[in-house]
């Protein structure tokens, strides 16, 4: 079994109110900035063997 490792959070953790509940668009880019390396979509090409 191979297993991909990478860091997770690319930001130390985020105070409370610093997601954006207005706007969508700036929320999801807020969460990209935040989490930029869990989106790679390995699992849209080979998704997990239960």
């Amino acid at each position: 079994m191979d297993a991909v490792l990478t860091p997770a959070l690319a930001l130390t953790p985020r105070p409370v109110g610093w997601y954006d509940s207005e706007d969508p668009e700036r929320n999801f880019a807020q969460q990209v900035q935040y989490t930029p390396f869990t989106r790679l979509g390995w699992h849209r090409r080979h998704p997990p063997q239960w």
